[in-house]
């Protein structure tokens, strides 16, 4: 199937048998750390943890877990001097449906299976097997993967590679590049070993490693190399069976087969992905004929027994063909390609392999056509993608998960990043790369949970009658409350007119504020008679006397001030410098000094 060109040593003892010793680009694992070790390139760094992002002195950062859309987000970098360093604030995300677009100029393709792409010091490379002819297809991209590519067929070296090639994995040994190649059926199954010499650019000479452990139409393959040991797992499409292989201590070597029969009750086996976690290896076999997956277990080593389980069907799976799994700032993914329905699944793993959660139909993205193989998930620059295997239509897809631009800052150079926020909620990956375009280079992606800002509600502005109080209440549910007068409850009770305001934050720290105006309601009168009477002589504002400090100002229809008074002064008289004025309408703005609004109107004169 597909690998990455890789030199992967695990070094297992009684008292480490749990830490793995891996040799690898780590430009080529993204977001795969630990748990891919299928998809491991060749450049030669140390790693001395299975959590290796994680390590002291290493890569590192501390962010919130969740946040509200507006918030400033804080990072602190924990991580080791470097020689530069490269923040993504809104990286692509596998939680989210990828886009895609269908390839046809990958070279020349015939019924192509299973694919594998790797990146080595002169760029990116992909073999893809072709199941009608047996040739084999070798692109290269140099360093930028979404280019044409320049393309070789490589043909299948006499007969070499026989029809219905299926599975590939390119490794490295010892300077030395090599692709092992499954395919054929009935007697005519093999394993088929290709020797590049120091680089994958070279013309191979090719050589059958014939069937000496009960191959039956073989259709993937796993080669890893264990304490020194190269072993590779290989899955038998018409035996229902898996084989295991043994090169010893060099893939120069012919090596031993051994059929360990149906584990898992596997169905029509097509494609399998190996996983690595807390010491223990897991293979995922996809099942064409009882449209499930299976989960092979050998324990710490692959020369174990291993013992099987049978994932439940699920209606998502229709002739399920090959699959790849990924962790993603945390979660465990696998993407599943359908070859009768032409589609791609999502499933999102839970509780350590044990349980598949959900399965999610993402459709027919990038013009799949009889779908087979799929490549490991690839990071270039801020994009995710991966590359599928059409058989209908002799082209290759690509599906991609893009950056997003819902930050206010997409990236940034510094050391310690700047504060930013979100404008919308969600789940964003924040990606760090360190020592970009080094053979230090290291990354590390952590996710933040963007939420919708808690929604406090005070209603509209309100008014109060004179001697009462009433109630706000900012409602249940959050875990402090601040209002403007002090207070610290839900609910308070007002007797004055004013902006009462109130700041809430809820269990994850989110915060968000309301404010509401209170008024009182004044009896503003719209008419008087300053007739002499004694009966409605003068204009008053009801209760006034509860505003000493309110000013009152009177204007004529020309906007001429005629009065100005304090509301602790009587009411106007109807008299302008003490000469009453004619029967008309008069303006008024009154200003209660109290932070409420000011009260504009007419008011109708009668004599």
């Amino acid at each position: 199937m597909r690998s990455f060109a890789q030199a992967l040593q695990m070094k297992l003892s009684e008292q480490t048998h749990d830490q793995l010793n891996i040799l690898t680009n780590i430009e080529s694992v993204i977001y795969t750390p630990m748990y891919n070790t299928k998809y491991l390139s060749s450049l030669i760094i140390p790693v001395l943890s299975l959590i290796f992002y994680k390590c002291p002195g290493q890569i590192g950062f501390i962010i919130e877990d969740t946040i509200c859309i507006g918030d400033p987000v804080h990072i602190t970098n924990t991580s080791r001097n470097a020689a530069s360093y490269y923040w993504n604030f809104c990286a692509g995300n596998l939680l989210y449906t990828p886009q895609g677009e269908n390839l046809n100029d990958q070279g020349t393709l015939s019924d192509p299976a299973f694919l594998t792409m790797l990146k080595t010091d002169e760029g990116y490379y992909t073999f893809i097997t072709n199941q009608d002819n047996g040739h084999l297809t070798r692109n290269f991209y140099g360093e930028n993967p979404f280019v044409t590519p320049v393309s070789d067929d490589l043909g299948n070296f006499g007969g070499i590679i026989p029809d219905q090639a299926k599975g590939i994995q390119v490794k490295e040994d010892n300077g030395e590049w090599y692709a092992l190649i499954t395919g054929g059926t009935g007697n005519e199954s093999r394993l088929v070993r290709l020797s590049f010499g120091n680089s994958p650019g070279n013309e191979p000479a090719a050589e059958n490693l014939g069937n000496t452990g009960g191959l039956n139409s073989p259709s993937d393959l796993y080669i890893h190399n264990e304490a020194g040991i190269w072993t590779g797992i290989i899955t038998n499409y018409a035996g229902n069976s898996i084989s295991r292989v043994n090169f010893g201590n060099s893939l120069a070597n012919t090596p031993g087969e051994t059929n360990l029969g149906n584990v898992g009750n596997i169905d029509k086996p097509g494609g399998l992905f190996p996983v690595f976690s807390s010491g223990s290896w897991y293979f995922f076999i996809t099942n064409r004929n009882s449209r499930s997956i299976s989960r092979v277990d050998f324990g710490n080593s692959l020369n174990n027994s291993p013992s099987g389980m049978n994932y439940v069907y699920d209606e998502s799976l229709d002739s399920p063909y090959d699959m790849t799994i990924i962790e993603d700032c945390g979660s465990m993914f696998g993407f599943v390609v359908n070859s009768n329905s032409n589609n791609i699944v999502r499933f999102e793993f839970t509780d350590e392999y044990n349980i598949v959660a959900e399965y999610t139909d993402l459709g027919n993205i990038g013009e799949l056509d009889r779908p087979h193989g799929i490549s490991e998930v690839f990071r270039e620059n801020d994009t995710l993608f991966m590359l599928i295997a059409n058989a209908g239509s002799n082209s290759l897809s690509r599906l991609y998960f893009t950056s997003c631009d819902n930050s206010s800052l997409s990236s940034s150079t510094d050391r310690e990043p700047p504060v930013y926020s979100y404008d919308q909620a969600g789940n964003y990956n924040i990606s760090l790369v360190l020592d970009e375009g080094l053979p230090s280079r290291e990354i590390l992606c952590m996710n933040l949970e963007v939420m919708e800002s808690p929604p406090v509600e005070l209603g509209n502005d309100t008014i109060i009658q004179p001697g009462q109080t009433m109630e706000l209440n900012a409602g249940e549910g959050y875990t402090q409350y601040e209002w403007s007068t002090g207070e610290s409850s839900q609910v308070i009770r007002v007797s004055e007119p004013g902006i009462y305001r109130v700041t809430v934050s809820n269990a994850y720290g989110c915060i968000t504020t309301d404010e509401i105006e209170v008024i009182t309601d004044l009896h503003i009168p719209n008419f008087f008679t300053p007739n002499g009477d004694g009966i409605n002589d003068r204009w008053e504002i009801n209760p006034a006397g509860r505003y000493p400090e309110a000013k009152i100002s009177i204007f004529d229809r020309q906007g001429k001030l005629l009065i100005s008074y304090r509301g602790s002064d009587p009411g106007w008289d109807g008299k302008y410098k003490n000469v009453p004025v004619k029967s008309d309408s008069y303006w008024y703005v009154i200003d209660l000094n109290d932070g409420s609004s000011v009260h504009t109107g007419h008011v109708t004169l009668i004599r």
